[in-house]
C-alpha cells in the first residue's frame, strides 16, 4: 500500500533498536497527549510520522505501539479538523494511512476513521485530500472484506466526484490526486465477489475516458487509470459490453506501442485480453475495429524477452483470441504466432510454457473442427516435434492447473487418429500419463486414466476413433475458467464470418451514447 513520505528515523543498515524506538513512539504520543501548543503537537507527529514512514525499519512494531496506546482515536478526533489547523489535519491523516499499511489487524484499526477520511474528500485542501485518499486506498486494498467495508460506507460517489471535476476542469489538474484516486478505485473494484454495478455508470465511466486524454506523458496516472479498466472487465461481461459499446477498446489501443512503458502495458493488455474473454460477439466487435492493431502491439510486446510479466499477457490475450471465430484464427495464424508460441512451449520459462499450452490447445481444438482452413496446422505442431514431448515434461510438475491444460492439449492430438498415437507413445506418452495418475487430484487421475484406457486399452478401434475426431477433439469449453478460455465457441451468422478483420478507422476517444 501507499505510506507516507518519509524522514530520516533511526537506526542504522536496517539495524535497530525496536524496544528504543517504541519508547520513542511513546514518547511523541505523551508529549502530543500532554501540550496544548499545536506546534508541539506538529513536532509530535512529525515524529511519528518518521517512525512510520523510515525504509530502513520495519513499521509494525511502531504502529502496534500507537494502537495499544489507543492512539488511533486521537488522531481520528484530529483528522476530523477537531484543531481547526490543516497542517496537523494533514499530519494526523498521513499516520493514519501508514497505520493503515500494516498487517490486515493493525488496518482494522483504521476502519472507525474512514467516516472521517470520506467527509475529508469532500474538503477545498488538496494535500489533505489526496492523503485522505492514499488512507482509504490502503484500506480498500489489504482484503475483499475491508474493501467492502469502505464502499459500503460510501466512499465511492466522493472519489467519483473528485475524478468527474478533474475531467471538467479546463485548465491543468492535479496529477497526483487523480493518480491517487485512481489507485484506490481500482484497490476497491479488486476481488471476486463484489458489487460493480454503481462503477459502471456513465459519469465515472466518461470521467476515465476524459482523464485518459489529459495524461499528458503521466505514464503513472495512466497506468492508475487503466487499472480501473482492467478491474471493470474482469469477470463482469455485463459492465464490459458497456465498456466495448462507448469503445473504451479504441483507448487501450491508442495508448500501447512499442515505446509503453512495461508498468502500463500490463494493465492496457489486461483490459484488452478480458474485453476478449466472454463472447465472439465482443470479439467481432472489438477485432474488427482494432484487430490488426491489437495484433501488432501483441507481436511487440513478445519479442520484449526480458520482460515476462509482459510476454505472459500477450500470450494470453492471444489464447483469447484463438478461443473465437475461424477468422480471429486465421489472422493469428496469418500475423506469425504459431511458430512464436511453439518455441515458448519448446524452451521458454515455465508461466510462460503454460500460456503456450493454453493458446496451442485453443488453435488446434479449431484446427480439428476446421480441417479444411488449416490442413497443415496440426501435423506441422505434433510431426516435427514442436508440441508432444514439451507437453508431456510439464506432466511431471505440480501444478494442477498447467496438467490439466496439457491433459486438454494431447487429448486434441490423440484424437486425430493411429498415427498421432504412436507419435505421443513414442515420446514415452504412456509413462508420463501413468505419472499424472498418482497425482492426488481425483480430476486430473480421472482424465489421464481416460486416455490411456481410451487410446491404449485393449478395446481400442481406431476406425471408429478416427470417424469421431472432430468430436472428440473439440473438447468441453467448460474446462477452461472464462478468463482462460477466451470466447465460447459459437456459431456465427455467415456474413459475420466475411467481415473484414480489424480494418476500422474509429476515432479513439470512448464515445459516450447510453442512450
Amino acid at each position: 500500500g501507499f505510506g507516507g513520505g518519509g524522514g530520516e528515523g533511526g537506526g542504522r543498515e536496517g539495524q535497530v533498536d525496536v524496544k528504543h524506538l517504541e519508547q520513542q513512539v511513546q514518547k511523541a504520543v505523551q508529549g502530543f497527549r500532554s501540550s496544548a501548543d499545536l506546534d508541539a503537537k506538529k513536532d509530535a507527529l512529525s515524529k511519528l510520522i518518521k517512525f512510520l514512514s523510515n525504509e530502513t525499519v520495519d513499521p509494525e512494531p511502531c504502529i502496534q505501539q500507537i494502537i495499544q496506546m489507543g492512539f488511533v482515536k486521537d488522531l481520528t478526533v484530529v483528522a476530523g479538523g477537531s484543531t481547526k489547523n490543516a497542517d496537523l489535519q494533514m499530519q494526523a491523516i498521513w499516520c493514519l494511512t501508514n497505520i493503515a499499511s500494516g498487517t490486515t489487524e493493525q488496518t482494522k484499526q483504521v476502519v472507525p476513521a474512514c467516516p472521517v477520511l470520506i467527509q475529508a474528500l469532500s474538503g477545498t485542501n488538496a494535500r489533505i485530500k489526496e492523503h485522505a485518499v492514499w488512507a482509504l486506498g490502503n484500506i480498500a486494498g489489504d482484503s475483499e472484506d475491508l474493501r467492502n467495508t469502505v464502499i459500503q460506507m460510501g466512499a465511492f460517489l466522493p472519489l467519483c466526484k473528485i475524478m468527474q471535476a478533474a475531467a471538467k476542469k479546463k485548465d491543468a489538474i492535479n496529477p497526483a490526486l487523480v493518480r491517487t484516486v485512481a489507485w484506490t478505485v481500482s484497490n476497491m473494484l479488486k476481488g471476486r465477489v463484489l458489487p460493480k454495478a454503481q462503477f459502471y455508470k456513465h459519469p465515472f465511466v466518461e470521467s476515465i475516458g476524459i482523464l485518459c486524454g489529459k495524461c499528458n506523458g503521466d505514464a503513472g496516472m495512466l497506468t492508475e487509470l487503466s487499472w480501473i479498466l482492467a478491474r471493470l472487465t474482469s469477470r463482469d461481461e455485463q459492465g464490459t459490453g458497456r465498456l466495448i459499446s462507448v469503445k473504451f477498446d479504441n483507448l487501450m489501443v491508442s495508448i500501447i506501442n512499442q515505446n509503453t512503458p512495461t508498468a502500463l502495458a500490463i494493465p492496457v493488455l489486461r483490459t484488452i485480453g478480458n474485453m476478449l474473454a466472454y463472447n465472439d460477439s465482443f470479439n467481432t466487435t472489438v477485432l474488427g475495429r482494432n484487430g490488426k492493431a491489437i495484433l501488432a502491439a501483441l507481436a511487440g510486446c513478445l519479442k520484449q524477452e526480458k520482460h515476462r510479466g509482459l510476454a505472459k499477457e500477450s500470450m494470453w490475450v492471444v489464447g483469447n483470441i484463438l478461443a473465437g471465430p475461424t477468422i480471429h484464427v486465421k489472422a493469428v495464424l496469418d500475423a506469425g504466432f504459431i511458430p512464436v508460441l511453439a518455441k515458448i512451449l519448446h524452451s521458454g520459462q515455465f508461466d510462460l510454457q503454460r500460456e503456450a499450452v493454453y493458446a496451442l490447445t485453443n488453435v488446434m481444438r479449431e484446427a480439428s473442427q476446421a480441417k479444411s482452413c488449416f490442413p497443415k496446422l496440426i501435423p506441422a505442431l505434433v510431426k516435427e516435434g514442436k508440441v508432444v514431448k514439451p507437453v508431456l515434461s510439464l506432466l511431471k510438475i505440480d501444478d494442477p492447473d498447467c496438467i490439466k491444460a496439457c491433459l486438454n492439449l494431447l487429448e486434441v492430438v490423440l484424437a486425430q487418429g493411429k498415427e498421432y498415437v504412436t507419435l505421443v507413445e513414442e515420446a514415452n506418452g504412456i509413462e508420463c500419463l501413468e505419472y499424472v495418475q498418482r497425482h492426488p487430484n481425483g480430476d486430473l487421475w480421472d482424465h489421464a486414466h481416460y486416455l490411456v484406457d481410451k487410446y491404449w486399452g485393449e478395446d481400442v478401434d481406431y476406425e471408429t476413433e478416427e470417424k469421431t475426431t472432430s468430436a472428440a477433439a473439440t473438447g468441453d469449453p467448460t474446462d477452461y475458467p472464462v478468463w482462460r478460455l477466451g470466447a465460447q465457441q459459437q456459431q456465427q451468422p455467415e456474413q459475420q464470418q466475411q467481415l473484414s478483420f480489424g480494418l476500422s478507422n474509429n476515432q479513439n476517444q470512448p464515445q459516450f451514447d447510453f442512450s
